[in-house]
């Protein structure tokens, strides 16, 4: 059961990776303004990272409310280590 807290910490940490790249894709002159957000609505690669990133929580939260939270903690850091990788 471990191995799903393993897998959302994943999912989270690629979430975090493809918003990131989407979001370094999108023009400067837009930082800030609702507009990016408009054009990240409609970019694959932001949309993938979104899901994953719920995906996630998701499960996250699943194994909070079924497992012991010293066998959930531990994974948790997992995302840290996706993020540092990519």
């Amino acid at each position: 059961m471990r191995d799903v807290t393993i897998v959302a910490a994943m999912l989270c940490g690629f979430g975090f990776v493809l918003q990131q790249h989407a979001a370094q894709q999108a023009r400067a002159a837009k930082f800030l303004q609702l507009g990016l957000i408009a054009k990240l609505i409609h970019n694959r690669r932001w949309l993938l990272g979104v899901a994953a990133l719920v995906a996630g929580d998701l499960i996250s939260a699943w194994t909070l409310g079924h497992l012991d939270l010293s066998v959930v903690q531990p994974g948790c850091p997992a995302a840290l280590a996706v993020t540092i990788v990519q």
